[in-house]
């Protein structure tokens, strides 16, 4: 795994900018806008970059956002309400960066984006890992059973 102080400033947001309800013009770039100055202004979370991407396939739900860092688990979102949802994106950054493998396991915090998430990936290995993980958890599951 990547230690945490090599992975501090490569938290990663994106935002899709050409999400769009019918009929409104797209809001992921302004949405952008005030995340990247709202945490400007949030100590820990400055070095967290905000970006614009192209569609990310959740048209029928925008607007998308997803977090990335290398070593831990990457979230998609979607359904995103650009006017309301700044708050719950800021506690959303806190608990992804502040978790070392990224996984956020009570996502209560983060208000209505906990039943707009889409989907969870696993953090990819280290080139050279040949690691099994679901093996590794299936061993640890037969041991707590055999406890």
């Amino acid at each position: 795994m990547i230690a945490e102080h090599m992975t501090r400033n490569l938290h990663e947001i994106h935002i899709c900018r050409t999400c769009c309800r019918t009929d409104h013009a797209p809001s992921g770039a302004a949405l952008g806008v005030r995340l990247r100055a709202a945490l400007a202004n949030e100590a820990g979370l400055s070095g967290v970059k905000v970006r614009d991407a192209r569609c990310m396939l959740t048209c029928g739900s925008p607007v998308a956002v997803s977090l990335t860092c290398p070593g831990k688990m990457s979230y998609l979102f979607a359904d995103v309400q650009a006017e309301h949802d700044l708050d719950n994106l800021l506690a959303l950054v806190r608990l992804y960066v502040a978790n070392p493998g990224g996984i956020i396991n009570d996502a209560r915090p983060i208000g209505r984006l906990r039943h707009c998430l889409k989907g969870r990936l696993p953090a990819p290995l280290p080139v050279g890992d040949e690691t099994n993980l679901w093996e590794e958890s299936d061993k640890r599951a037969r041991n707590r059973e055999g406890s």
